[in-house]
């Protein structure tokens, strides 16, 4: 028979746990608690086992949830499951009802130890199967009712347990683009050619058919309603995770000096908002990533023979120390009646804090592209890309 763990002892014992550890007491001591899932971002404590059982997460791993706003009725849900990035959708009503494994699937498929895929397995079921929510300061539960033969009644079982470690960063808007005085700017245009910008796809098999995939890329004259030329690119994500980018080396700087680096772009998307589609939207779903790195950033071939970066982007919704997320494909200048339509959106990282170090050679490599969850055809056009160095 289940055991049935009690919401207030369960309570009792991560605020236990908290004290117990002064060094999660300093940080808890800078953030303000949330009243809300919305927009949050939290680690695993705990997790039901799928048999009654709620136990800690394993040492050394970490789980990790974020909760992305995208309506009061929802947003997307997405993480870390101590293996494996996840993605998926999650809904919510008034009550403090959660669903919050609508399409969840993994978006990575490394190979970790048995136990590590026995604990990611195990959170991805209790995440899915939760249907309440609630917050007490640091500390989230997500529970679900379940009958209790020994009292004839149905009672709250915790499912997971959650610790609060900040806001979900929010994509910033145009008019917070201010490029700084003292900053070096790199504006490409595409007007007369590609600029040496490079092209190439990630995260699909290492022998998949082009052809079938759809890929392609090209400078070429933007859609006759627009003006100017851009880079082109396409592909069909049969992979349910291709990676489109374009990189471009810039050499001049300081060797080894540190720099605070700013990018704007402009896009042409043909997808409006609140478009839905398998796997997820072909607008929000459609993740827009930049970076600088040192390395150059090339495909490898790895043990399940699939092409991946040998820089991290992160995966989708998920970030990595060399690219960060500044918005999506959805096109707010567009409209349901507008879809296919392609006109020009401007995003940037004006709010995001992404430092980078020079080569001994002065050199960096920049990188923007598309990471998709969404299971069809995606085609944009990049018309300009600004990159501002500031030397730290």
């Amino acid at each position: 028979m289940k055991t049935i763990i009690k919401l207030i002892t369960l309570l009792s014992i991560i605020m236990l746990l908290v004290v117990a550890c002064s060094a999660e007491e300093d940080v808890a001591e800078d953030l303000t608690p949330p009243d809300h899932v919305h927009d949050t971002s939290w680690n695993v404590t705990h997790y039901d086992d799928g048999e009654g059982n709620l136990v800690e997460v394993l040492e050394g791993t970490e789980i990790t949830a974020h909760f992305a706003k995208e309506s009061a009725d929802g947003g997307i849900v997405y993480g870390f499951t101590g293996c494996n990035e996840y993605h998926g959708d999650y809904n919510i009503s008034p009550e403090n009802n959660i669903w919050p494994g609508i399409n969840l699937t993994l978006t990575t498929q490394n190979s970790c130890s048995d136990e590590i895929m026995k604990q990611g397995q195990e959170y991805i079921s209790a995440l899915i199967n939760s249907r309440q929510w609630q917050i007490d300061e640091l500390e989230m539960l997500f529970t679900a009712s379940e009958y209790n033969a020994e009292t004839d009644s149905n009672e709250d079982v915790v499912l997971v347990s959650f610790e609060y470690t900040g806001v979900v960063e929010k994509y910033a808007s145009e008019e917070e683009f201010v490029i700084p005085e003292d900053g070096n700017e790199f504006t490409y245009t595409f007007d007369e050619d590609e600029e040496e910008w490079i092209a190439g796809f990630a995260d699909l098999p290492a022998d998949a058919d082009e052809e079938f995939y759809d890929l392609e890329s090209e400078w070429r004259k933007l859609p006759d309603n627009l003006e100017g030329f851009g880079i082109y690119i396409q592909g069909d994500n049969h992979s349910d995770d291709l990676f489109m980018f374009i990189k471009h080396r810039v050499d001049g700087l300081n060797p080894g000096a540190t720099y605070q680096a700013y990018f704007r772009l402009i896009l042409a998307s043909n997808v409006p908002p609140g478009l839905t589609g398998i796997g997820g939207s072909p607008g929000e779903s459609v993740y827009v990533k930049v970076g600088a790195t040192t390395e150059e950033p090339l495909t490898i071939v790895d043990d399940n023979d699939w092409l991946r970066m040998n820089i991290d982007k992160g995966n989708q919704a998920s970030e990595g120390e060399d690219m960060i997320n500044i918005g999506d494909m959805a096109n707010p200048n567009l409209t349901p009646e507008s879809v296919g339509t392609y006109e020009l959106m401007a995003q940037n990282s004006a709010s995001r804090e992404f430092v980078v170090t020079a080569d001994k050679d002065g050199g960096l490599w920049f990188i923007v592209g598309t990471d998709s969850g969404f299971e069809g055809l995606s085609t944009l056009y990049y018309d300009t890309i600004t990159v501002v160095l500031e030397e730290k």
